[in-house]
């Protein structure tokens, strides 16, 4: 029973550390790099706006980002990692925070969606 119980609590503290450390490395990624735009697409109903080729997103360790070309209007704004991969992202100072995805990310690519009223915005960049 013993047994058990301390192999039980082992496991659990295993994937407690394993889940954290995942999230400490996506954030850390996040703000390692300044990230260029590959690709932009939507989904849903709406008009969409490409960003221009050279746009670039600079993300903080303070959870501030800032973009050299607007996004949903705004060139800066916050950022916070929930878990390993759900993005939250206010966009200027004053909006609502839009729920977001980290789809992928590595030491040379980063890609996410952020959903926005009727609409998914899947953004790819790459590392600067």
């Amino acid at each position: 029973m013993t047994t058990k119980l301390i192999l039980t609590v082992f496991l659990a503290s295993c994937a407690i550390f394993h889940i954290a450390r995942a999230q400490d490395n996506a954030a850390n990624l996040l703000v390692k790099h300044t990230w260029a735009i590959d690709e932009d697409m939507m989904s849903g109903l709406g008009t969409h706006q490409s960003l221009p080729a050279g746009t670039q997103i600079t993300f903080s360790a303070d959870g501030n980002w800032q973009s050299t070309q607007p996004i949903f209007n705004a060139t800066s704004g916050t950022w916070q990692l929930k878990g390993n991969d759900n993005l939250l992202m206010q966009f200027g100072s004053k909006a609502k925070k839009s729920k977001g995805k980290i789809l992928k990310i590595n030491e040379k690519e980063l890609s996410f969606k952020i959903k926005r009223r009727s609409t998914a915005h899947t953004y790819t960049w790459h590392a600067k």
